[in-house]
């Protein structure tokens, strides 16, 4: 399945500095620390702070929620984010497979997310695995 004609719109977001703290601050006050005046969102934080449009995602893929299944990620950091700076996220599909199971099709797929700062400079590369039960219905 060629999953490189499907486009995915860039997402620029905010990475906003009350709700970061906050999520800091629920597991831990030493979490909050600031470096130059404004707030480090934790590393182990920032994959539940930063956003992608998932619904967007799901539904070019024609996979719904329930039939949806989060497989795994790895992140990749080339340095901190920092709480109330821009970035801009870039998707792309990187590979589909599908295999059997007790319940029918499993389509695996692997999701690339770059994540850039507003100069331009990678700050975070993420590769999520989602498995879509029953595969992917691609019109």
């Amino acid at each position: 399945m060629d999953l490189s004609t499907i486009e995915l719109p860039d997402v620029t977001f905010t990475v906003e500095q009350v709700k970061a703290a906050e999520f800091a601050s629920a597991l831990d006050t030493q979490l909050a620390t600031e470096a130059d005046g404004a707030a480090l969102v934790p590393i182990g934080m920032v994959f539940f702070v930063l956003c992608r449009d998932s619904a967007t995602i799901f539904e070019r893929l024609g996979v719904r929620w329930d039939r949806a299944l989060f497989g795994g990620v790895r992140l990749e950091y080339t340095r901190q984010v920092r709480a109330g700076e821009q970035l801009v996220a870039r998707s792309r599909f990187l590979s589909y497979r599908e295999r059997p199971s007790a319940e029918g099709r499993l389509g695996i797929l692997e999701l690339e997310t770059c994540y850039s700062a507003s100069d331009g400079q990678l700050v975070l590369r993420e590769v999520s695995t989602l498995i879509a039960r029953g595969g992917l219905e691609l019109s």
